[in-house]
């Protein structure tokens, strides 16, 4: 009744202050949320509701109670917002939940802009703290809003903060939200006080010291991703650094980290090989995909890194075709981005070794419906041999039971037990583009063109997320033109080399209700 009390009185504009700070102090935590929006609603407060917000933020214990003050704090004027968040920090009932920070940044990221000495004040209030559960995700949040706006007073901020922190979990969570702030761009210039302090405090991992001094950490970088004991993370981290920025030394490494078997590692080694423009870089990958050394997502990833350098394209091409070499391996996804040079020199022996490639026309798409589901109408199969197909010629783009790429929809939640639904989707996959995996084709100062969805598209730098070869970020500077493409990235034909077996296979195993069990 107290609710809907509250309701009944905003609606008829008879909520007064009194009522609505008695409400704040309700015993049902509904109404104190409640009250608390309310009084947000309205984007000023006065001076007692103010105070029984600074109540509610210093020693409320519900989550969704502080979860709406910290939504409302963000309708308020900046030295409001940075009187609720300060004490918010102090609470120990507002830190140390993952979901609560992503919250309060909601609400505190406004005020960088607004005013930046409060969110400076608040960013030091925070690794100050001596709270025994620290909201590591917020720390990390404000952090690489500093860093992300660049400014030579931004840095010097990040560099106040970082000399402040007393909590080693916390330093780490900044050093983390500033790599990430800088991932594929230049820590060239960095001010002095900035650079020490990223340095000190016992926590500098080799990512970051490789950005700051490349030459200097190189050797290192190098002995640690060669050690057989080296945790896989690290070497991850290495190899991500090594994607943005070209060492030619390091190349004889990435060559041999292609040689383990983790295919994490051989995806990020790959990545990192895209910046080399050698014609010996392309050989060797060839000789790779050709000799058994990759397989999965690492094999299509290296399949279209040889793609994405026209010179690198007619070498593989050429190999091919003197070689005869089985195709099957090759994505269309590869092939289809292999027909987007239009090359004359190119074009013959793409039509030799894939066949042509006409888009199929209204007619031909209902007629390949037709045959497929004709094919599929007595329900059987092996999805055993169904997830094998999968990984083959879905999975380096969608995911399925958590397993699978990232570049198009996750197909768990996906109706797919509607086979009418799945086969127009497969068969025309231009018929309906969803909102946000529109294709874009990027062409780069070195020559590459990659294609895939812009997954950033700041000021300065861009990332692309490519089939089979995960994300590559991008400065603008690298960039010689960004087109928006009208098709889908998943091209047609998906379905074509597959056997009447084949396909019923396939479609079990995307039927399957639950995942299989792993051999």
């Amino acid at each position: 009744l107290a609710l809907e009390a509250l309701w009944a009185l905003n609606r008829c504009d008879a909520l007064d202050p009194a009522t609505a700070i008695t409400a704040t102090r309700h015993e049902n935590p509904t109404v104190r949320q409640w009250a608390v929006r309310l009084l947000g609603d309205r984007g000023q407060v006065n001076a007692n509701e103010f105070r029984a917000l600074q109540s509610l933020a210093a020693d409320e214990k519900n989550l969704d109670v502080l979860s709406q003050l910290a939504a409302s704090a963000r309708r308020l004027a900046p030295p409001d917002a940075y009187g609720i968040f300060v004490l918010m920090l102090g609470n120990e009932s507002a830190t140390g939940s993952p979901q609560l920070d992503r919250m309060m940044w909601w609400g505190i990221e406004p005020l960088y802009a607004a005013s930046p000495d409060l969110f400076l004040k608040l960013a030091q209030r925070l690794v100050t703290s001596p709270a025994s559960r620290p909201p590591l995700a917020l720390a990390n949040f404000m952090m690489r809003r500093m860093a992300v706006a660049g400014s030579q007073a931004d840095l010097l901020r990040c560099a106040d903060v970082l000399q402040q922190v007393q909590v080693p979990e916390i330093r780490r969570s900044l050093i983390q939200g500033f790599e990430q702030a800088y991932q594929g761009r230049s820590m060239t210039g960095l001010p002095r006080e900035l650079t020490t302090a990223l340095v000190a405090g016992g926590f500098s991992p080799i990512s970051l010291r490789l950005r700051l001094a490349p030459t200097d950490t190189l050797p290192v970088a190098l002995r640690l991703l060669s050690a057989p004991d080296t945790d896989p993370a690290i070497s991850l981290r290495i190899l991500d650094v090594f994607g943005e920025m070209k060492m030619p030394a390091a190349r004889d490494e990435l060559f041999r980290q292609l040689a383990r078997t983790d295919p994490d590692i051989q995806l990020s080694a790959l990545r990192a090989l895209q910046l080399f423009d050698e014609p010996a870089v392309a050989t060797q990958l060839i000789a790779l995909a050709e000799n058994g050394s990759l397989s999965g997502a690492p094999l299509e990833a290296a399949h279209t890194l040889l793609s994405n350098r026209l010179s690198w394209a007619r070498l593989w091409l050429h190999h091919l075709g003197q070689t005869q070499e089985v195709t099957s391996s090759v994505a269309p996804s590869v092939v289809d981005n292999l027909r987007r040079y239009d090359d004359p020199a190119l074009t013959p022996l793409i039509k030799t070794i894939f066949g042509q490639n006409a888009p199929l026309t209204s007619a031909e798409s209902t007629q390949e419906i037709a045959r497929v589901t004709e094919i599929l109408r007595p329900r059987g199969g092996d999805p055993e041999r169904g997830r094998t197909h999968f990984q083959q010629r879905c999975a380096a783009c969608h995911t399925l039971f958590n397993q699978g790429g990232e570049l198009g929809p996750d197909l768990t939640s996906y109706q797919r037990d509607q086979t009418d639904a799945l086969l127009l989707a497969i068969v025309q996959p231009n018929a309906e583009i969803r909102s946000g995996y529109e294709m874009v084709t990027v062409q780069t100062a070195d020559g590459r063109v990659l294609s895939g969805f812009l997954t950033r598209d700041d000021l300065d730098i861009v990332g692309l997320r490519i089939v089979g070869g995960g994300e590559v970020i991008l400065d603008r500077e690298q960039i010689k033109s960004i087109e928006l493409q009208p098709r889908s990235l998943m091209p047609e034909g998906l379905l074509h080399r597959l056997t009447d077996t084949a396909l019923r296979d396939l479609f079990s195993y995307l039927r399957s209700p639950q995942p299989l069990a792993l051999d």
